[in-house]
Parts: C-alpha cells; sequence; structure tokens
C-alpha cells in the first residue's frame, strides 16, 4: 500500500479473500476472481436484476450479432472458494466447494423451490420423476446461507483435486438439494412482447450440455464498476442531503 489519503465522506474499503502466493495465478480460478458465467447452447448470460421490485436471476437473451461480447456488468459474479477458515480464500478446485457473489448487487447465487405451474419439456426430461421436487436460481443477502453453496462439475474427466483452470466449462451442482443448474424456456418477463429474461432452473437428473463457460473478466472493468458504484453512492447520499436541506458548505464542495 503506496499510501492513504483522507477524504470528506465515507469511503469503502474492500478486502480480498488471503491466499498463498503461489495460488496467485492467472491460469487458475481463485478466490476474489469476478467471471461470467456463459451458458454454451443457450448462449445466454447468467444475469441477476431487478424486475417488479424483486432481485431475480435468469439467463438473458442479447440482440448482439457476437452473444459472447454482451457486456452488461450485471451479469458478473465474484467467485468465493469456501473454506473452514472465513478469512482464507485461496486457488479452487474441481473438489473445493464455491459461492457466486453477484458484484453489482453483493447479494448470492443461491436456490428456491419452484411452484411455478408452467410446463417446461427441459425440465420435465431432468426432473428425476413426477412427484420429485423442483427448484430455481435466485439470490440472497447473506453468504453464510446453506443454499449459496455449489459445487463445479468437470466436462471432461479429471481428478478432483486439481486446480480449476480459469477457462473452464463447467456444470453447477446446488450442494443443498444435489439437483443440477439446467436453461429453461420458461420466461420472468412473459408480459413483454420479446421476452429476454429466461428462468434458471434445478433438476436431480444432470444433463452434459448443461455447461457454463467461465468468461474471466478484465480487471480495468471490475475497476470501473467499483468506481461506478461508490459515485452512486455519494451522489444518492448528496441528493438525499439536498432534499433534506442538511446538504452542508463542506459537502457542496
Amino acid at each position: 500500500l503506496g499510501s492513504i489519503s483522507p477524504a470528506s465522506c465515507d469511503t469503502s474499503w474492500k478486502i480480498s479473500l488471503f491466499m498463498d502466493f503461489s495460488e496467485n495465478r492467472d491460469d487458475i480460478l481463485k478466490g476474489g476472481d469476478v467471471v461470467r458465467l456463459f451458458h454454451a447452447e443457450q448462449e445466454k448470460f447468467l444475469t441477476c436484476d431487478d424486475y417488479k421490485g424483486k432481485s431475480v436471476v435468469f439467463l438473458r437473451s442479447t440482440g448482439r450479432t457476437t452473444k459472447t461480447a454482451a457486456t452488461s456488468s450485471k451479469a458478473l459474479w465474484e467467485v468465493e472458494v469456501v473454506a473452514t477458515d472465513p478469512c482464507r480464500g485461496g486457488a479452487g478446485r474441481w473438489n473445493s466447494l464455491y459461492r457466486f457473489k453477484h458484484l453489482a448487487t453483493g447479494q448470492y447465487l443461491a436456490c428456491e423451490i419452484d411452484t411455478d405451474p408452467i410446463v417446461d419439456s427441459n425440465r420435465l426430461k431432468l426432473q428425476g420423476g413426477k412427484d420429485v421436487p423442483v427448484f430455481q436460481l435466485n439470490s440472497v443477502p447473506y453468504g453464510h446461507d446453506i443454499f449459496s453453496i455449489f459445487e463445479l462439475d468437470p466436462t471432461t474427466i479429471i481428478k478432483g483435486d486439481e486446480l480449476v483452470p480459469r477457462s473452464s466449462y463447467v456444470r453447477l451442482r446446488h450442494l443443498r438439494t444435489n439437483t443440477w443448474c439446467h436453461a429453461t424456456d420458461i420466461p420472468l418477463d412473459r408480459i413483454s412482447d420479446n421476452p429476454m429474461m429466461h428462468k434458471v432452473g434445478l433438476a436431480r437428473v444432470r444433463e452434459d450440455k448443461e455447461a457454463f463457460a467461465i468468461v474471466s473478466v478484465p480487471t480495468a472493468e471490475v475497476r470501473d464498476l467499483d468506481f461506478a458504484n461508490d459515485a452512486c453512492l455519494v451522489l444518492k447520499e448528496a441528493v438525499t442531503q439536498v432534499k433534506n436541506g442538511a446538504l452542508t458548505a463542506n459537502g457542496r464542495k
């Protein structure tokens, strides 16, 4: 740390999970990495956004010519490698447990039971039985929620204790419910003329094609998003003070 500069307003510190220096490699997945999760078959990014006043998780359709060129900040996820020491992160292995923190909102990827009566052919195929419950991805505000823990399943034969390459294709398995993430044709924004938000389900049967590509995000993009989020918080606070007539002379500067 070169220097610490004082400021006239509250600021935020970001603390990265500690890891051994030998694990700090650009070619492996590790705690603190920011990634996008791109569904390879559907060509859609796993996204979290507000819809009708509620935070929802979905696969987002994009109108771009090259779908992998989509750059929405709402599809950024920070990887957390679950360890017995909560202050320890480190490199991710195939037999590690993971959490995914939505960078823009701080919410954690999780799942909940899905009672939506809409029929989906892919869900019926993967359900594993008529009366077997199905689930859907959602988000929760706290990382210590047991429903926020996932496993990464490789698409090739590999040893469980090997390091996860940063550009891998993976299937997502939810630890608590023992279910696998899969795409659906169920739109969340079904009242729209052109639905773009498709539900992500979880079912008992694993399907090989339900794989996500881990897409690395440049550090500069993450830095820009952090700056924009901090600026929005400061502006929001300033607007509130102006409305209440509580903005000080020092604050106007």
